[in-house]
């Protein structure tokens, strides 16, 4: 709930860091490092905050005493021990995991945090950081935040659907983070009388404006969130992959229990494999090629009947940079899908470098089931 003015990456050089603190204390009321706290000659923050501050750096004996007792075992106690070191006049912030303690400073009424870069580390003192911020009566006011992720859709096209809904509220921020694999779509009004009421009908107007593409409001990934649509319909999967090398199958595994409903895979690159464990036909795979809607079909199919599962999913395409013709450019990618309702394919040309191509192929196949199990009609007729 507090308003950040700016943020600045910097690195391990004594006066550099100096020099951002510097610069920060002149406009904000509050600065907050992390990083450069450790025992290795790279962890330099202490020494930048002393010359920030114009005093020396001396012995914390508190903070002396707890590293001397959680060095390792045959370490050189130096090392640590440097970690034991305040500016004149800071105080510490004492870790309840690892040992550098952090460090609470002030310059000219610009309060000063410094916490380790570890993430676990920084977090568990950042409590320690709300309460210093709470005893000098800093209001901190939550802001309200609505979070979804979104695939299958583009960042310009997601931004495009949701402009008009965002115009008639100006109280409400917007960030559209763009991954390869999804999009995150945060929305933020800063807290106050009313401000749930008003995110909810946005929020509300936004997930509409955006339909099937979000994927999770959540938090859960794509893989948890067709791994659910599968348990709660009781039905198993089964997938063959030629240009994504078992991505799929390892993106459904990473979710606990999924044995339950992923049955097994393929890897199937060579043709052979693909005729031999899926049943592809060669002679059609001379007539269109390894990478067509046919194949893909036909190792769907494969996949479902080779494993006894209830769907089939398959991926085949050219990944690059090579192994591309002016027909069959790099990133297209044929998906099959087959159901016990029949078997559709699907066309895309993901963009990106070989891995970049593999894991959007991967995703949009996800995605792909994803969209199939919500399917109203197909459940109720299947």
């Amino acid at each position: 709930g507090i308003s950040v003015l700016a943020a600045q990456k910097v690195p391990d050089i004594i006066d550099l860091i100096a020099g951002a603190i510097t610069g920060f204390s002149q406009t904000a009321y509050i600065i907050i490092i992390t990083g450069g706290l450790g025992s290795t000659h790279d962890d330099v923050t202490r020494e930048a905050l002393a010359k920030a501050l114009s005093v020396p750096l001396v012995p914390f004996e508190a903070a002396l005493r707890a590293i001397t007792k959680r060095t390792p075992p045959g370490a050189d106690p130096a090392a640590f021990i440097r970690q034991a070191n305040l500016p004149r006049g800071a105080r510490a912030i004492m870790p309840e995991t690892g040992i550098a303690p952090g460090i609470i400073a002030e310059s000219k009424g610009t309060l000063i945090f410094s916490l380790p870069g570890v993430p676990r580390e920084m977090e568990l003192m950042l409590e320690a950081v709300d309460i210093e911020l709470l005893a000098l009566g800093v209001k901190q006011l939550r802001p309200v935040v609505e979070r979804a992720r979104l695939t299958g859709i583009g960042e310009p096209q997601a931004a495009r659907l949701i402009e008009p809904v965002l115009s008639d509220h100006p109280d409400i921020t917007v960030n559209i983070l763009a991954k390869p694999e999804e999009i995150l779509l945060t929305l933020m009004t800063p807290g106050g009388e009313s401000a749930d009421a008003k995110m909810k009908r946005a929020f509300s107007q936004v997930l509409e404006k955006l339909g099937e593409s979000v994927f999770s409001i959540e938090g859960e990934s794509l893989p948890e969130v067709v791994g659910e649509l599968l348990r709660q319909r009781g039905l198993t999967l089964a997938t063959a992959e030629s240009i994504t090398a078992g991505q799929i199958s390892s993106l459904i595994a990473t979710v606990p229990g999924s044995s339950d409903y992923l049955k097994g895979g393929v890897v199937a690159y060579a043709n052979d494999i693909k005729t031999a464990l899926l049943g592809v036909e060669e002679v059609v795979m001379e007539e269109v090629g390894a990478v067509s809607a046919e194949v893909a079909a036909a190792m769907a199919e494969g996949a479902r009947r080779a494993f006894g599962a209830d769907i089939g999913l398959s991926v085949t395409g050219i990944a690059g940079p090579g192994g591309a013709t002016s027909e069959k450019p790099v990133g297209l990618v044929h998906t099959g899908l087959a159901t016990p309702l029949g078997t559709e394919t699907f066309q895309k040309i993901p963009r990106g470098g070989r891995a970049g191509v593999q894991l959007k192929t991967a995703v949009a196949a996800l995605d792909h089931l994803r969209r199939y199990l919500l399917d109203e009609d197909r459940r109720q007729d299947g």
